[in-house]
């Protein structure tokens, strides 16, 4: 269902849509430098690509990409696996639609983010 791949072409071509903006190159740097990992996540009908990363203080395992089909399926398949490991899941969404789906999945609002413009 998940398999850790390396960076490509491919991947970054299907990675493309109009909210990820410039985060794309920032994540790519992240994952060759082994900070962060790409997954291809494969399920029936359904393709995706994610990018986490292991965060400390606290440890939690973050969710910063996911692109493609069967969120709610590999949302819960993601839980389940950090969960086994003793880790909770961060995801970071601007979408509200994606947030129900992740709601859905097992998780809950936890924070408010606020920003200023330059």
């Amino acid at each position: 269902m998940f398999t850790h791949i390396p960076w490509s072409a491919e991947a970054e071509a299907r990675m493309q849509h109009p909210a990820s903006g410039a985060c794309i190159q920032y994540l790519k740097g992240e994952v060759e430098r082994g900070i962060a990992r790409l997954w291809r996540c494969e399920h029936g009908v359904d393709l995706a690509y994610m990018v986490t990363r292991l965060d400390r203080c606290p440890d939690e395992l973050v969710v910063c990409y996911f692109e493609g089909s069967g969120l709610r399926k590999f949302g819960r398949a993601i839980l389940a696996a950090a969960h086994s490991r003793g880790v909770p899941v961060r995801a970071h969404t601007t979408q509200p639609a994606v947030a129900r789906l992740l709601r859905a999945a097992g998780l809950f609002h936890s924070e408010f983010v606020l920003r200023s413009r330059p």
